[in-house]
């Protein structure tokens, strides 16, 4: 199982045990690689086995005040986590894809552009 955190709480990346403030590659990554002169990062850069034995793709407390402005000027941005999905291949049986509690945003649009099911919560905790 992959969890993908898109989340700039990075709630999912901290609940498995990852520091979302370590200097680790991140979805932050990932994203920015899309918005030009960025290193690019894919998917298979950033993911890292947590002592569960889930693999994540961690979130980065920068993701929303670094990567979502610079998303906006990219032609096709709804779709880049779900490119970025694909390169994977069928490596994961199953993929969960945190994303912010708002129903707005570049990466709530992302979620649901690269899902194929989505399950909405209505519990306000951290890890609803």
């Amino acid at each position: 199982m992959l969890v993908i955190d898109c989340d700039p709480q990075a709630n999912a990346t901290s609940g498995l045990g990852i520091d979302p403030c370590s200097d680790r590659l991140s979805m932050y990554d990932v994203f920015m690689s899309y918005a030009g002169d960025y290193p690019d990062v894919g998917l298979a850069d950033i993911i890292t086995e947590t002592k569960s034995g889930i693999f994540l793709a961690p979130s980065s407390l920068d993701l929303v005040g670094g990567a979502e402005p610079y998303l906006y000027t990219i032609d096709n941005r709804a779709a880049i986590l779900k490119d970025a999905i694909a390169e994977l291949g069928d490596a994961y049986g199953c993929i969960l894809i945190d994303t912010p509690p708002s129903m707005g945003g570049q990466f709530v649009l992302n979620g649901l552009v690269a899902a194929d099911r989505v399950v909405v919560t209505f519990d306000s905790g951290i890890f609803a």
